[in-house]
């Protein structure tokens, strides 16, 4: 008997809604303190077609040699259950049904056949056959043995976030390393940047004391000590928060032991933290133009959601590092080093994994619009331009001015100067070409440039109060384009008279850019992150806004210029600056110690 998923039931140390993992009705009730789903009434049921408890077809079938599929529930209770499927554009279809009992021992129902069916998800539903009935574990198995030995190691890198990675240490402990079934296959190995993880909070981790050089260096140097030790057979990089349940970690576990595919890599989805229903990105597709983070706004509380967040019609192929499983012996290129930003694009492109995601794996995660900042524009635009010049994209230089056309005047036009200068700082360095990297791989030159700008979208406790906001509807679509070309004739509002423009502050929730639409001549914008109650107000002023200008025509005179030579520089040096032997260069002291 191998287990391919467990039952996952609401609880406390995940703030997850419950028809995420199971679906009551009739008097049912979800114990999240017991873990387990109570029957008080005779005829009350569940059903567990949901993101975590249900089973997905195409992957299972597609990616591994498993057909049988046995379910063993645990529990008290006599109990009517029913075996079913939901598929894309087609009634759901009744399997199979039966009385069962449930004890603790356990009993084992047939759960279906794979050769059976081509997609969609399987599912049991459960009615009370009596008053005060429970269910408190399952899970889905198999007889057939795995096709792969699988020794994982989890790297989580880590950076002055105590707070969020000692909750992860201690859980992964308790509810996985502990686990006698995972105890010799899995280990925790936390790449310490911050060199301030006690041996006594380390619990059952390993913790690797390291110099910061941002989630590159860390994820490389976790990658570097994983193939030293030459059991370890595959890898799974986390971010240092790891906050997902631990079965996401059973379960791409179970799939890199029967994945028959070359090249195979597991990719969680993230959710939103403050609205953890919704996907932000469930895999990743980098393309000439832009990042598609596939899947994105869809709610997983409902079954059509789920069913279309199982289909792709853009192949992922990158997976980022907040959770990405793969074989190490499939790695030929190193994370370049980006410092942070971009590196699992670049990683995932270089060594052409087959990128495969599964709903039941999947982390929250925190909008990153609220985390955009100067500091992270910079970062992830000089990132971005490298993967377009590293990749197979065949980026041009027209279209390379476009993407950075709707990046700075996304900024500008928000009044977000200081990031437009970073934005522009970017690009100038990038056309450096590598030796950006090289020398300043800790991005301490980086990080000192940015910090000499002015400090104004720092986001810092902000009332509502102290100013007299303006909250303004959306308008109609003849008022928007009216908007839009009075924006583009005064250069956002550089030629419109002072007299014109509205006094005030106008009101937007922190995001990348302004809706322009709403901030239409308004001298200033209030953006704040409403869960926090942070923000920070910024204001029109046409002497920085007369200096973007003239920085963004002479950056698009710099990539005519300089454009041809970076990328030569870039494709000359690539395979260096992913090699093994850099990052022992880099890591030199460190190694022998």
């Amino acid at each position: 008997m191998n287990i391919l998923q467990h039952l996952v039931f609401p609880n406390f140390d995940i703030e997850a809604p419950d028809d995420l993992y199971v679906r009551p009705w009739g008097g049912a009730v979800v114990s999240r303190s017991e873990k387990q789903v109570n029957f008080y009434q005779k005829g009350s049921g569940c059903a567990f077609d949901t993101f975590f408890n249900s089973l997905t077809i195409q992957t299972w079938k597609n990616e591994t040699p498993v057909r049988q599929i046995k379910l063993r529930l645990f529990g008290k209770g006599e109990f009517f259950i029913r075996i079913r499927r939901h598929k894309l554009h087609t009634e759901m279809r009744h399997l199979s049904e039966q009385k069962i009992t449930l004890t603790e021992q356990g009993v084992d129902v047939d759960f279906g056949n794979l050769e059976d069916h081509t997609e969609g998800m399987l599912f049991f539903e459960l009615i009370s056959l009596a008053d005060d009935n429970f269910i408190n574990k399952g899970f889905y198995y198999t007889e057939l043995a795995p096709v792969n030995s699988v020794k994982l190691g989890i790297v989580i890198t880590h950076f002055n976030r105590k707070h969020y990675v000692l909750p992860a240490i201690d859980r992964v402990s308790k509810d996985l390393l502990q686990d006698p079934y995972f105890k010799d296959k899995i280990s925790l190995i936390v790449v310490d940047n911050s060199q301030n993880i006690t041996p006594e909070e380390a619990q059952c981790a390993i913790v690797i004391p390291n110099q910061n050089l941002g989630g590159s260096g860390g994820f490389t140097r976790g990658l570097m000590y994983l193939e030293d030790q030459k059991d370890y057979t595959h890898c799974l990089f986390m971010d240092d928060d790891a906050s997902c349940e631990i079965e996401s970690i059973r379960r791409a576990y179970a799939l890199l032991q029967y994945t028959t595919t070359e090249k195979f890599a597991v990719s969680g989805a993230q959710l939103r933290e403050l609205a953890p229903t919704v996907i932000h990105e469930k895999g990743a597709c980098f393309r000439k133009q832009r990042i598609a983070s596939l899947h994105h706004g869809r709610d997983i509380r409902h079954v059509h959601e789920l069913l279309l967040a199982e289909q792709n019609e853009l192949q992922a192929n990158y997976g980022a590092w907040w959770f990405f499983a793969f074989k190490i012996k499939d790695v030929s290129h190193h994370p370049f080093p980006f410092f942070v930003r971009g590196d699992d694009i670049s990683f995932s492109l270089y060594n052409n994994f087959k990128v495969c995601t599964l709903n039941g794996i999947g982390v929250w995660g925190e909008d990153f619009w609220v985390k955009e900042s100067p500091m992270t524009r910079y970062l992830g635009v000089r990132s971005f331009l490298a993967c377009h010049i590293l990749g197979d994209t065949g980026v041009t230089k027209k279209e390379l001015k476009q993407n950075f056309k709707v990046w700075y005047l996304g900024c500008i036009n928000s009044y977000n100067y200081t990031s437009a200068k970073a934005i522009y700082f970017a690009l100038v360095d990038s056309l450096l070409g590598t030796k950006l990297y090289s020398c300043d791989i800790d991005a301490n030159k980086a990080r000192s440039k940015i910090a000499a700008l002015p400090q104004d979208e720092k986001m810092k406790p902000i009332r509502r109060e102290d100013y007299e906001l303006k909250f303004v509807a959306h308008p109609s679509k003849n008022r928007c384009r009216m908007r839009k070309w009075i924006r583009k004739l005064t250069l956002n509002y550089l030629l419109m008279p002072e007299c014109v423009m509205k006094k005030g502050v106008v009101f937007q929730p922190k995001h990348f850019s302004a809706n322009l639409d709403q901030t239409y001549r308004f001298k200033e914008i209030y953006y704040e992150h409403e869960a926090t109650r942070t923000g920070y107000v910024v204001k029109f002023d046409r002497q920085r806004l007369w200096q973007a200008y003239k920085d963004y025509f002479a950056a698009l005179k710099l990539i005519d210029e300089k454009f041809d030579s970076a990328k030569a520089d870039y494709l000359a040096h690539q395979d260096e600056l992913t090699s093994r032997a850099f990052w022992e260069k880099v890591y030199s002291q460190d190694l022998k110690k």
